[in-house]
């Protein structure tokens, strides 16, 4: 059920996984994903490349990392630089409120870059390489 190569579609899907729908049909589906974290109604699932935050049984919030080879409709993918993710966009990157790096005027995901160097700013760091992309109810 999981797709390596389905496109990302912010606020909606990865992984041909969709936000808001029940978790259970691929658990059932899969061998056992590595629970790095539960609570009675939050549970965090580790299959690899791609990565679940479910409550309540459903999925919130999806990441995908080494090995997924999908993209956003406007072509970012993992491996693309800061600058190169502003150039597909046509919009700049900016940190959110939580330190998310994201795109101003685009909702429902977000990403995270290799380490940053220097002072840690993020114009010195535009050729930081994406390495996790996440999609979330917007």
């Amino acid at each position: 059920m999981i797709d390596l190569d389905a496109e990302i579609i912010p606020g909606v899907s990865a992984a041909g996984l969709l936000l808001g729908s029940p978790v259970e049909p691929l658990l059932d589906a899969s061998k056992s994903p590595a629970r790095q974290g539960r609570s009675e109604e939050r549970t965090h699932l580790n299959f690899g490349a791609v990565k679940l935050w479910c409550e309540g049984g459903k999925i919130q919030q999806i990441s995908v990392s080494d090995g997924y080879r999908g993209t956003l409709p406007n072509g970012v993918r993992l491996g693309m630089s800061i600058a190169d993710v502003e150039n597909c966009c046509s919009s700049i990157v900016e940190e959110d409120e939580e330190d998310n790096l994201i795109v101003r005027g685009s909702y429902g995901w977000c990403f995270d870059t290799e380490p940053w160097g220097g002072t840690q700013s993020l114009a010195e760091n535009r050729g930081a390489r994406i390495i996790e992309i996440l999609v979330f109810l917007a």
